[in-house]
């Protein structure tokens, strides 16, 4: 049995199916939705593994923890090198740009090490 070749009707009924559902496919309406990850803004700038250390940071560093972007990581750093290093996390509250609101979202994700970490103790002991 021959099979006769599609008219022009069915050639556009096939287009049309198949936009509709690839659509359906894109949406996410053919997919279980249970299986797909909601991802927020929040897990997506997710804090790093690790705590930072204010004081010894780079702005690049900085730039990791939640709420703080390059902008806020270069004031964090400039601050810094003009007013020294800071003695607690609460002191970024000067730092232009830093609101109680990120200051407390930062939570354990910053740490303060000692000023000079890296120079030996001043009585030659280690």
């Amino acid at each position: 049995m021959e099979r006769s070749p599609l008219t022009r009707s069915e050639i556009a009924a096939l287009g049309l199916l198949t936009a509709a559902l690839l659509a359906l496919i894109t949406l996410g309406v053919l997919r279980d939705r249970r299986d797909v990850p909601r991802v927020s803004f929040i897990a997506a700038q997710a804090s790093p593994p690790y705590r930072i250390d204010l004081n010894r940071a780079s702005a690049e560093e900085l730039a990791l923890l939640r709420g703080i972007g390059p902008a806020k990581a270069q004031a964090i750093a400039a601050w810094r090198a003009q007013y020294g290093p800071f003695k607690s996390v609460d002191e970024l509250r000067n730092v232009p740009g830093i609101s109680d609101r990120i200051v407390k979202g930062l939570g354990d994700t910053v740490t303060l090490g000692p000023a000079g970490a890296d120079a030996p103790p001043a009585n030659g002991s280690q």
